[in-house]
């Protein structure tokens, strides 16, 4: 029995090219619009496709990780060697380029290490303060403000009694 419908537009080059735009970090969506097709035929392609479906997962993947390692670098702080060409001037006439080698510190940056640690350990370190309120104390506050909200009451009352104009009306 022959196969019906539209044949697929996929191409196995789309498999590689899938991988490098989800190292850029491309969801599925922008994914779509670069290929020129529906989230919905992209769908189709990832069940159809195991290749295609694996290089997706894979450069997100990557992705995800050289972040996370940029993020805990910066959280903790790194040392590198950087190399500086320097001229050196040998004589009169002569100059010369020398290799200059030094160690640089890139110190620990704390808002890194605060999203880091909020990531990784959300009970110890997140920003979020819970308040719980004691039944007496939120019948006490809730008290307060009918006795509030009856009082504007009033107000607004006696004001149009006087023929006050109130604002907003």
């Amino acid at each position: 029995m022959a196969k019906v419908g539209r044949p697929t537009d996929y191409k196995p080059e789309y498999a590689e090219q899938a991988f490098k735009y989800c190292l850029l970090g491309v969801k599925d969506k922008q994914l779509a619009q670069l290929l020129d097709v529906s989230e919905q035929t992209l769908n189709s392609w990832k069940e159809k496709h195991p290749e295609f479906l694996e290089s997706l997962l894979a450069g997100k993947e990557k992705a995800d990780a050289n972040v996370a390692l940029g993020l805990y670098n910066r959280a903790k702080g790194y040392e590198y060697e950087e190399e500086t060409p320097i001229k050196v001037r040998i004589g009169k006439d002569k100059e010369e380029i020398v290799i200059v080698k030094s160690k640089k510190i890139v110190p620990t940056e704390t808002r890194a290490a605060e999203l880091w640690l909020q990531n990784r350990q959300n009970s110890k370190w997140r920003n979020q303060q819970t308040v719980q309120i004691e039944s007496q104390s939120a019948e006490a506050i809730a008290g307060a403000m009918g006795a509030f909200a009856a009082m504007l009451q009033e107000s607004a009352k006696a004001k149009l009694v006087a023929g006050e104009v109130i604002e907003g009306e």
